[in-house]
């Protein structure tokens, strides 16, 4: 059942727990999105919920991965020039 190693041995690697290290894999809670957005805890379960921000439940817990919260904005991020740059084509 356990896999038998010497007391010198290293320990085994863990692929999981490598990928859970990276940067763009941390896991924010509601209050932390709140505070990097400059919004309400209120809010940010309506984004959630309503508006496409992905989330992951832990326990009873939700947590927002990082890239998630970059690739949402990424997403719903409007550029100004691009809307002059349509307006340009259509007349």
């Amino acid at each position: 059942m356990f896999e038998e190693r010497d007391a010198c041995s290293a320990p085994l690697a863990s692929p999981v727990k490598a990928e859970i290290n990276t940067p763009s894999d941390k896991f924010l809670t509601i209050q932390k999105v709140g505070e990097r957005l400059n919004l309400s805890r209120t809010t940010i379960w309506r984004l959630m919920n309503q508006h496409g921000l992905r989330f992951v439940r832990i326990g009873g817990a939700r947590r927002i991965r990082e890239r998630d919260l970059e690739t949402w904005i990424e997403r719903h991020s409007v550029s100004l020039n691009a809307d002059k740059d349509d307006k340009a084509k259509d007349e």
